[in-house]
């Protein structure tokens, strides 16, 4: 029995332009402005959800140095459109940094809200102490659940320094511009650097 072969028309839109995924079941976007290339999505008739389940928002093409300050100075920032974030997602990071010297330590801060800097509230403290060359790899993963609870969780695959995580259930706003950060700093301040080697960061469309 011959097979039947359906075309599907994909259209393209940025995200603040894409229509509503309510009447909408079954149509597919290229979104052009999410996503590294941009990403797929299609409408279930309530959301829009990436086609692949789990796409890369962001990622660095070459290795960011870091100052030698004492104050925690923002490395990178990813921006999360409003509204692209619901309940049940997850926004996943994995990174990796090197870092010089044997005197220092060397604090890294994910944080995540609306500012775009370290002053947002949700936060991530991961301290990478003294060692030379030191190479951390880490992920770093955040879960939304209905209404506003926020988890950040962590974790080291390396076994380098320790990590705090913290438990938040304050009023994230998913439906607003928002950003997620990763900052450091240094101890003492003297001359070392860390070295941003691997920086990537997933979206897990798990949301209703």
């Amino acid at each position: 029995m011959p097979g039947f072969f359906f075309e599907k028309k994909v259209y393209e839109n940025t995200w603040a332009n894409r229509p509503s995924a309510v009447g909408n079941n079954g149509m597919m976007l290229y979104i052009s402005d999410v996503g590294v290339g941009g990403s797929y999505w299609f409408s279930n008739g309530t959301t829009w959800r990436a086609m692949t389940g789990k796409y890369l928002l962001d990622s660095i093409n070459a290795p960011i140095v870091t100052g030698s300050g004492t104050t925690a100075t923002v490395i990178k920032t990813v921006t999360i459109p409003a509204n692209l974030i619901k309940d049940g997602d997850k926004i996943m990071a994995e990174c990796s940094f090197i870092k010089t010297g044997t005197v220092d330590t060397f604090t890294t801060y994910f944080a995540i809200g609306p500012n775009g800097g370290t002053s947002d509230p949700y936060s991530l403290i991961i301290n990478q102490p003294q060692g030379t060359n030191l190479l951390n790899r880490f992920s770093y993963a955040t879960n939304f659940y209905s209404p506003s609870t926020f988890v950040s969780t962590t974790r080291n695959t390396s076994g380098w320094g320790t990590t705090t995580v913290n438990l938040y259930t304050g009023a994230f706003d998913k439906t607003i511009l928002n950003y997620l950060s990763i900052a450091g700093k240094f101890t003492t301040g003297v001359i070392e650097t860390a070295t941003l080697q691997e920086f990537d960061i997933f979206h897990i469309t798990g949301g209703v």
